[in-house]
């Protein structure tokens, strides 16, 4: 576990509290199927509860806590699978702005971010690779930017106010605030396996201010390490997952009968339930430590080892864990009327993006001080 103080354990309580008490698997379902994707009444309870602003400073309409407190918020978000743009918005454009941006754009966008006047996603990916270059070009004429390219498999895009997209101007890579509807801009939004949102994104000589390029002189290094932070988000929500189909698989088996018995009674399932609990307890101290790397020591090697450690990891084993879930309740597992095959199909999608499995092995491997070339 994270080693939290008092008011990270106020936080965190208050939160699964929330969850627990205002969302259902129920709700999720009429949501899934919902346009958003998300339910813009609970984004609204989650900017006045504070959840929206707490990892930023305050002279930015934050509350002044840290990336520590935005990962306990996505693990108990994932409790129960609640659909939102949180991880998206929250953790990754608003930790954009944060590395990236100037005073001007923190306090406009940040502030936003926070009251919960303004969704802003990332559009930053071209390819199946996350370090691949981009293509998408910016050119500066007197006081606008024109800027042409693609991007795919952009969180919630169409429910967006904002992207914040990477683009190569005057030979730098550099980060963009751009409106989401500008002319020029075309969507092709469509639903994920796990039933979120995201959608490809067509940039034709979208015109923006210059003011719009964030600041940063060596965006290619922060592009990284918006990216790493991201991962790291992930790891701690899929950990929180396979934690949510360890319990509630034990209690199945606690109560179901067969034979005149509880399933809970069988020796052999009892070491498969064993097995599922070892697996959680290591994606959960990997994952924290990723996490905790992200937020020390940002954008170094190190740091980007050990979130691929954590990526892999959790990729292979958390589906693992999520058939056994399913193997484990039987039947009624392979239908989507209980909520375990959704969190496989969460988890699936989780070990699928920003790298699958064997693209984080290879960058741990290359990442490796002690390997000999």
């Amino acid at each position: 576990m994270f080693n939290l103080n008092e008011e990270q354990q106020i936080i965190r309580d208050g939160v699964a509290r929330f969850v627990t008490e205002q969302f259902s698997f129920n709700q999720r379902q009429v949501i899934a199927q919902s346009d958003d994707g998300f339910d813009r009444g609970q984004w609204k309870s989650f900017a006045e509860l504070g959840w929206l602003g707490i990892g930023y400073p305050e002279n930015y309409g934050g509350f002044g806590g840290s990336y520590i407190d935005v990962a306990q918020i996505c693990a108990e978000q994932a409790k129960l699978l609640l659909m939102s743009p949180y991880l998206s918005c929250v953790g990754t454009a608003g930790n954009a702005l944060l590395i990236a941006g100037t005073e001007k754009q923190k306090l406009k966008y940040l502030s936003g971010i926070a009251d919960g006047s303004t969704i802003i996603t990332r559009a930053l990916f071209e390819s199946d690779c996350p370090n691949d270059a981009p293509q998408t070009q910016g050119l500066i004429k007197g006081d606008n930017l024109r800027v042409n390219g693609f991007k795919r498999l952009v969180p919630y895009a169409a429910q967006s106010e904002y992207l914040i997209v990477n683009a190569v101007i005057d030979s730098e890579e550099k980060l963009i605030v751009i409106p989401t509807h500008s002319a020029g801009i075309k969507l092709r939004p469509y639903r994920m396996y796990d039933a979120s949102r995201s959608a490809d994104v067509e940039i034709n000589n979208v015109d923006v201010s210059v003011e719009n390029i964030l600041s940063a002189p060596t965006s290619d290094k922060v592009v990284s390490q918006v990216t790493d932070m991201e991962i790291a988000l992930m790891c701690v929500e899929a950990s929180s997952i396979m934690w949510a189909i360890h319990d509630q698989t034990l209690e199945y088996l606690k109560t179901r009968e067969q034979f005149g018995v509880t399933l809970s009674t069988f020796q052999a399932l009892q070491h498969r339930i064993v097995d599922v609990y070892v697996k959680c307890q290591l994606a959960q101290s990997i994952s924290e430590d990723a996490m905790m790397a992200a937020i020390e020591a940002p954008g170094s090697e190190e740091t980007s080892r050990r979130i691929s450690a954590a990526k892999a990891h959790i990729g292979q084993h958390g589906r693992e864990v999520g058939k056994e879930g399913i193997q484990l309740h039987g039947g009624i597992g392979m239908t989507g009327d209980v909520p375990i095959g959704h969190y496989f199909k969460r988890l699936s999608a989780i070990s699928q993006l920003n790298g699958d499995n064997h693209w984080h092995q290879r960058r741990y491997l290359k990442l490796d001080p002690f390997q000999v070339i």
